[in-house]
């Protein structure tokens, strides 16, 4: 067994119970989940240009980790403030090589577990890209909108 296979196997079994209730639906087209990310928003390197996305709101502390009531605060914080409904897709650009998918509700419930990978971990809506934010394992938090939500879709 590979290191890679031993850090996915760990963090899908600490997302076991959603996963196994249907609440998240894990998603092996990682490559297509990248290049749709890649093409509905601006991207400097390997990560979202977020100085170019518009709206975009920025909190965290570089260097260190959000706990668990900062990242529901924040991620929360986004879910009244602009209304998000429906679907969307967790997927890193780290060590595991996959996806997950499920309502707002599920992703917001989950979201400790959902960013507990040494990556940029990225929740976008699904599966248009109208909307992206960003856990960085440098610390900070990111949230804004697509300027080219039509850019990609994914199915």
């Amino acid at each position: 067994m590979s290191d890679i296979e031993t850090l996915e196997q760990s963090y899908l079994r600490s997302l076991d119970h959603p996963i196994n209730n249907g609440d998240l639906i894990v998603l092996r087209n990682y490559d297509a989940l990248l290049d749709a990310l890649e093409a509905s928003f601006p991207f400097c390197g390997n990560t979202i240009a977020w100085s170019e996305v518009p709206g975009t709101v920025s909190v965290g502390e570089f260097g260190k980790r959000p706990s668990r009531d900062e990242l529901r605060s924040w991620f929360g914080g986004a879910i009244e403030a602009y209304g998000l409904k429906g679907m969307a897709c967790v997927v890193g650009d780290g060590p595991v090589e996959l996806g997950l998918v499920g309502a707002i509700d599920a992703i917001f419930a989950n979201i400790y577990e959902l960013a507990d990978l040494p990556q940029h971990t990225y929740i976008f809506s699904y599966p248009g890209m109208m909307w992206g934010a960003c856990i960085s394992f440098e610390g900070r938090m990111y949230f804004g909108f697509s300027p080219k939500p039509d850019a990609a879709k994914l199915r």
